[in-house]
């Protein structure tokens, strides 16, 4: 179960971990999509959220 306190440490983070569980799901709720989606987009445009935030955006866009 992710703590109250590792939800706060992953919303400063600047980068999307989608290495380790706890982070995986902290990002795919907050972000709205799936595990599957996250990690791919985070292979293409690489981890920065800002990256990973507007590649989503176009991608919702369409």
């Amino acid at each position: 179960m992710v703590s109250a306190m590792k939800m706060d440490e992953s919303a400063d983070s600047t980068y999307v971990d989608v290495n380790h569980e706890e982070p995986l799901v902290y990002w795919t709720h907050r972000l709205q999509v799936s595990p599957l989606l996250l990690r791919q987009t985070v292979r293409l445009v690489g981890p920065k959220f800002m990256d990973v935030a507007a590649f989503l955006n176009r991608r919702r866009q369409c």
